[in-house]
This record gives C-alpha cells, sequence and structure tokens, in this order.
C-alpha cells in the first residue's frame, strides 16, 4: 500500500494498522509472527514519509494465549491488574464483588481463512469461519492512579517501535452486541466518575474522555518533546483536548456520504474542530458493487462504487480528518489507485489540492484556539445574517473564512459519463469568484445573494468559490508528504476586491516548542486598494520562529473589467525588477516579480528577512497618500 500510494503520486501522510497487529488482540503488543521486525519496519515507512498509528481499544484480553497459543504473561494487564485498576463486577445495591467484570468485542468474521493467521483459541466453525472475538476486562479510568497507568502501556508501541498516532477505538467501551444489550457496559455496573462510584448509566460518557485523557497523558510522558496526535471514536464535553473524532464505522452508501458534512459541522459547532468520516465507508452498504467472494489470503468484490469514492474522496479533500478506512476482511479494495481511470486522475486532483491548502487548514486550527471558530464551518457562522444560508445548512460549507464548497453529495442525474447538476447559493455579504486554482482567469464576479440552479459537475469537478478580497495562503509545490521538500514556499494569493486581512500561522509542526517556548510566528497580511492601485503588507506580528522557506510569493489577481495588468510593483518604496517569466522567480536572487498573462495576475517574490513588507503595485499617482494612510491603519493594533 505504501508503495502503491507513491508510485500512483496520490499524496498520503498516515497509515493505520488495525488490531491485527497485535498479539492475539493484546492490547498494546504487537505480533512477533505478522511483523517480525515491526520497528525496522516503521523506520522504513518514517524515511518515505508516512506517519504510522495503531488502534488500541479499551479491552485487556483475558486469553492466557499469546498468537502461537502459549500460555505467557501479558505483562501491560497484569500492571494494571496488580494496582487493583480493574473494573469489578459490582452492580448498583449490592455489596463490593471480588470478581472482575467480563466484557468483549467483536471484530467480525474471518471467512473462509481469508486471513490465514490464528487467534488462538479461536477455531473456524463447520463453514471454514472463525468469529473474531475476544473476552476481558476494562481499566477504572475514572481513577487518576489508572490513567497513569494505562497510559504507561504505550512504552512498547511509543518508545521500542516508533509508533506515531494512536487511534483510540471502541471507547464507549463498545461491547458485544450480541451478549450486552445496549453494546456497552451494563447501566447497573458500578465504574468510578472521577469522584466516586456511579452506575456506568448515570457517567457513562465520561468513560471515553477519561480514555482519552489518559492516552494522551501517557504519551506527553513518554514523548514530552513532540507533539501528539490521537484520532478517536468517541468523547464528552472536552474530548478537543486530547483527540481528533472520526464518526464512526459509516457504510458505503450516498446517504452516508450525505451525513458526513453535516455530522462534520455539528461536531464543530460542539467544540470539537478536527473530525472526518471513513472516506467511501468502512462497511458495505447499498452502493458496494459485486457479492465478496473469500478464499485463503483474498477477497473479491465488495468494492465501493467508483462514482461514490470519488465524490467522497472530493468531500474529504476539504475536511478537517482525511482518512480512507474499510473493512479489509469484507471488501477487495477501495484505495483510489486501485480503481481504473480516469478515478486515480479525479482524486489525485483534490489531494494535491489539499496539501497545497495545508496552510489554510492550519491558520483555521489556530484561529479556533483564539476564538473557538471551527475549520470546516457551516454558512450561518460566516454570513448570520442572511437567512438563506440556513437554507444549506447540510450541503454547504466554508473552509475557514472565504473558501465555499458546494460538494456533490448525491448520485450523477446524467451517468456515461457522471455529471450532477446541483443549485448553490453565495451569501449576500460580498461578490464571489470561481475558484480557478490559479490555472486560467478569473471570471467577472457572481454579484453578492446570487442563487444558481444548475451548477453541472463532471467528475472531476467541485463547485467552489471565494468570497471578493480574499488572501489565500497555499504552498507552491505539491508534496507528497508533509516536509518531502526542504523548502515549500508559500504563495499567497491575494483576490480582487474590498479591504481584507488575514493572520497566517507558522511553527515547526511537529515539536512542543511552540506551546512550550512560544516558538512560532503570526503574520498579518492586508491588502487595501484604491482606484487601480493595491497594496499588500505583510507584517509579522509574533516573530519567534523562522521557518525554511528563504522567499514567499505573493500573486495579485484582477477581474477581468480591469483595465491591463499594471507593470510597476515596488517593495518598501523600492522598484522591482522584472523577470520574463514566472519560472524565472525561482532562481532570481532578491526580489522580482512577473507578468502573468494566462491567468491575469502579477506574482511578486519577496525575500523573508524583513519584519514588515509593503508591496505597491499601479499607478504612481496618489500613491503617497495612499501609503500614508495605509500606514497609520497598518500601524494599528
Amino acid at each position: 500500500v505504501a508503495a502503491a500510494y507513491r508510485q500512483s503520486g496520490i499524496p498520503c501522510d498516515g497509515l493505520h494498522i488495525d488490531v491485527d497487529f497485535q498479539d492475539n488482540y493484546r492490547t498494546f503488543t504487537h505480533s512477533e509472527i505478522k511483523f517480525p521486525n515491526a520497528a525496522a519496519l516503521l523506520a522504513k515507512l518514517h524515511a518515505q514519509g508516512f506517519k504510522c498509528s495503531t488502534n488500541i481499544t479499551p479491552l485487556l484480553t483475558d486469553n492466557g494465549m499469546d498468537e502461537k497459543g502459549d500460555t505467557t504473561v501479558y505483562s501491560q494487564r497484569q500492571d494494571i491488574l496488580k494496582m487493583g485498576g480493574l473494573i469489578y463486577g459490582t452492580y448498583v445495591g449490592q455489596g463490593p464483588s471480588g470478581t472482575l467484570f467480563v466484557g468483549g468485542v467483536n471484530y467480525g468474521m474471518n471467512f473462509h481463512g481469508f486471513n490465514p493467521y490464528r487467534y488462538p483459541p479461536l477455531k473456524p466453525n463447520e463453514y471454514g469461519n472463525t468469529a473474531l472475538q475476544a473476552s476481558g476486562n476494562y481499566p477504572d479510568l475514572g481513577r487518576a492512579d489508572v490513567r497513569e497507568a494505562w497510559g504507561r502501556q504505550y512504552a512498547h508501541l511509543i518508545q521500542d517501535l516508533g509508533m506515531d498516532m494512536i487511534w483510540q477505538d471502541m471507547m464507549c467501551p463498545a461491547l458485544d452486541s450480541t451478549k450486552f444489550p445496549y453494546n456497552t457496559f451494563p447501566l447497573t455496573l458500578m465504574v468510578h466518575d472521577g469522584l466516586g462510584y456511579a452506575p456506568n448509566g448515570a457517567c457513562h460518557n465520561a468513560y471515553a474522555l477519561f480514555l482519552a485523557k489518559a492516552t494522551w497523558e501517557g504519551l506527553r510522558r513518554l514523548r514530552p518533546d513532540r507533539r501528539n496526535f490521537i484520532i478517536a471514536r468517541g468523547g464528552f464535553a472536552g474530548i478537543q483536548r486530547y483527540c481528533a473524532l472520526w464518526t464512526g464505522d459509516s457504510a458505503s452508501s450516498w446517504d452516508f456520504l450525505a451525513i458526513n458534512l453535516p455530522e462534520v459541522l455539528n461536531l464543530g459547532l460542539s467544540g470539537v474542530p478536527l473530525s472526518g468520516c471513513d472516506i467511501g465507508g468502512f462497511a458495505k452498504g447499498s452502493a458496494s458493487v459485486g457479492e465478496s467472494i473469500y478464499g485463503p489470503g483474498f477477497v473479491h468484490g465488495g468494492v465501493t462504487n467508483y462514482e461514490l469514492l470519488t465524490r467522497w474522496m472530493h468531500l474529504g479533500a476539504f475536511l478537517p480528518w482525511y482518512r480512507n478506512h474499510y473493512d479489509g476482511y469484507n471488501k477487495q479494495f477501495q484505495e483510489p489507485y486501485n480503481y481504473g481511470e480516469p478515478v486515480p486522475t479525479h482524486c489525485r486532483k483534490y489531494v494535491e489540492l489539499r496539501y497545497r491548502m495545508l496552510q489554510i487548514h492550519y491558520d483555521a486550527v489556530y484561529e479556533w484556539t483564539q476564538t473557538g471558530m471551527p475549520p470546516a464551518r457551516a454558512l450561518f457562522l460566516n454570513d448570520p445574517s442572511d437567512l438563506q444560508v440556513y437554507n444549506h445548512l447540510g450541503d454547504q460549507f466554508f473552509v475557514g473564512r472565504d473558501f465555499l464548497v458546494a460538494p456533490i453529495l448525491f448520485p450523477a442525474q446524467q451517468q456515461n459519463p457522471p455529471i450532477a447538476t446541483r443549485s448553490v447559493y453565495l451569501p449576500n455579504t460580498a461578490a464571489w469568484y470561481a475558484f480557478k486554482d490559479n490555472m486560467a482567469p478569473l471570471d467577472t464576479a457572481v454579484p453578492a445573494g446570487t442563487h444558481i440552479p444548475n451548477w453541472e459537475a463532471g467528475l472531476d469537478q467541485v463547485p467552489i468559490y471565494i468570497r471578493a478580497g480574499a488572501i489565500l495562503p497555499m504552498r507552491s509545490r505539491v508534496e507528497q508528504y508533509v516536509g518531502q521538500l526542504s523548502e515549500n514556499p508559500l504563495e499567497i494569493t491575494v483576490y480582487p476586491g474590498p479591504d481584507r486581512d488575514y493572520t497566517i500561522y507558522l511553527d515547526d509542526g511537529i515539536t512542543t516548542r511552540a506551546e512550550n517556548n512560544g516558538e512560532y510566528r503570526t503574520t498579518r497580511i492586508r491588502q487595501t486598494s484604491q482606484g487601480t492601485a493595491r497594496t499588500i503588507a505583510i507584517q509579522r506580528l509574533i516573530n519567534s520562529y523562522t521557518p525554511p522557506e528563504r522567499y514567499m510569493l505573493v500573486r495579485i489577481l484582477y477581474d477581468p473589467t480591469a483595465p491591463s495588468l499594471p507593470a510597476s510593483v515596488s517593495v518598501n518604496g523600492d522598484a522591482l525588477p522584472e523577470v520574463g517569466s514566472v519560472g524565472q522567480l525561482a532562481h532570481r536572487a532578491g526580489d522580482a516579480f512577473a507578468q502573468d498573462p494566462g491567468t491575469r495576475s502579477l506574482i511578486v517574490k519577496v525575500m523573508d528577512d524583513r519584519p514588515s513588507i509593503r508591496i505597491a503595485v499601479g499607478p504612481t499617482e496618489g500613491e503617497d497618500n495612499m501609503r500614508d494612510s495605509f500606514d497609520k491603519e497598518f500601524d494599528s493594533p
């Protein structure tokens, strides 16, 4: 899979290994049979730019057998058992029990030996199918000492193997529904709620929060100088302190695609900034193609319909959390490169756009830390006074403030090839430009409050509009993974329109130095227009981090109704030399600019060696007056 992603040219940063990574469902362990050189494997993946995670549930199996069928010590469970940290079978109205509560999980079915590895003592039934189940005990995570002990158990994965992330699953905890009627702890089971013992029914939601907190604090102790990332399936108020969320095991159907967006928007409104769905659906659904056929080492069929997968990949490219996740026991494949063309090309287009947009996502998360505004926003968060936006609560959204996405969430009305037609509404607070990704000139601005009734989208298209005056910082080059290039300069695109500003946030993206030492940079970008003259000012506000990039590019777009491109550009009052083409800017020493007639834009290269940069473009008449008024405004807080 790792090699195929790199060969296909579809950018990818994360790989997730499910519970089959473990030694016979022993949480915190790894299988020496399936992954005999796990540390070396992860190191190899790291060298290819991948960050890896594995699935961790709160189950501590009571099965004494390891994957070889030998009775061996399960040290992580023993550590918590010896301290009395497991939940006992004590129920409301009963005295303390000396017997541990025994729960269990159901991981599905291994049909016809598709997975050839053993899970002793599990054996296939008369049809050759093995029910993948595990029973066991659960930590009493309301207790601080148990949370501390739980966190210690990650040492093998984090320190010995070099695992990067944790995939926190079954958090409620989810129990085998065939044995537990509520699919979780009995409601009368007594558990610690953080203050004392209470029935699970009175404090059920807190268990997932305690689990996330225990994991986050444990990782922080094991690896204090590096940021840790946890993707979780459940939570409670406050979960955003520890985890991002995914919305559970969706199925491959258009209904699940349609609810993906409102789920993420609602989580954002609930204080959780980072969330997403299983792209393409985890389980088989109404849009799965072909019956699944099983045999030793293979499964054929059960593949998600190509149109659904493509549209889901498109939507996910603009949401905070983006993971293609599916049940490999029942589906032959779901990676976009395994489909025939044009699916890989149509998916790659928007994955590449996402990678170039990562600075916009990062800035939006920083804004969330300051204001609570989520990165993925329902329309009314940015334009609450426009009553028409409330008719599009679940089918349009913003990335940040100015990037409006109207994804296709339904099957195309026209097939062969699929062309979907949908309505798009543009809020009445601004004019809007159709997004061209700087590949073509802007169309004439669409007036504020326009309703487009029939936007036709082929399978390579997503309706996207940019607010007039927007400032969008994007990486100038596509990387196959974050950090592939030693330098990847920002290209800051400035759209025509009213005066606006934007804040860029930069840090090293890996360590805890920004949090602990204040090592980060915020930069305010402001554009002001006066007639045909435009000024873009770039000023560092907090300047405690230096990025590796030596320069930045500022692309100034012009409306098609504007006169010809101006030929004069100055930086901090000094006229810039013009080079013959945009491609020459990267090789030009120092500040310079180029015209790009094909997109009706100017691209200005400025060296990032000054705390304050003023780019002035256009006629000189009246420029001094504009500069004076701009200075007064820009120097104000």
